[in-house]
């Protein structure tokens, strides 16, 4: 689940779902490198003199970045995200008369930004575990005023490939 957070203005930005698949890869016994790729829709708004434009587009999603295990089943990582069209943009809301509306971040080809993430695992039996990963997305490409950064839930299940020795996780 994926919501675009209100932070210049407010604007409705429901929850909406998406595909992801996270990958880690131990570098010692307290954490590596995480690779993630997301599928999801996202909305971009921008606000001007009391006026709103917001747009909707899919996007994929990759993040690499380093993810540092704290206990065996909490983790944070951060990392360097980019972000890429796949289609075509479509108006949810215009609040501008004609033509005069200013240009959201949804036709942007490439976006980039940074991103945190907490994660839990709440259960695992031998290779297997369920993962609750919580991120929050900022991007450093936004428009002026424009409102693009997102949280999102992910509830997956988890595969080790490693051997598990004593120490790692």
């Amino acid at each position: 689940m994926l919501r675009t957070e209100p932070i210049d203005h407010d604007f409705e930005s429901p929850y909406q779902g998406g595909a992801g698949l996270i990958t880690d890869a131990d570098i010692d016994y307290n954490g590596g490198v995480e690779i993630a790729i997301f599928y999801f829709h996202q909305l971009y708004s921008v606000r001007q003199e009391n006026q709103v434009i917001t747009e909707r587009t899919q996007r994929m999603y990759i993040s690499t970045g380093y993810r540092h295990w704290f206990k065996p089943t909490l983790s944070a990582a951060l990392g360097f995200f980019s972000s890429y069209t796949m289609g075509e943009e479509q108006v949810v809301r215009n609040d501008f008369k004609m033509n005069n509306a200013p240009v959201t971040s949804a036709s942007d080809t490439t976006e980039y930004g940074f991103d945190l993430s907490l994660q839990y695992e709440p259960w695992h039996k031998d290779r297997w575990s369920v993962i609750f990963d919580a991120r929050y997305a900022y991007s450093v490409t936004a428009k002026p005023h424009e409102d693009e950064s997102f949280v999102s839930f992910l509830v997956g299940l988890k595969y080790f490939v490693q051997s598990r020795e004593e120490g790692l996780h």
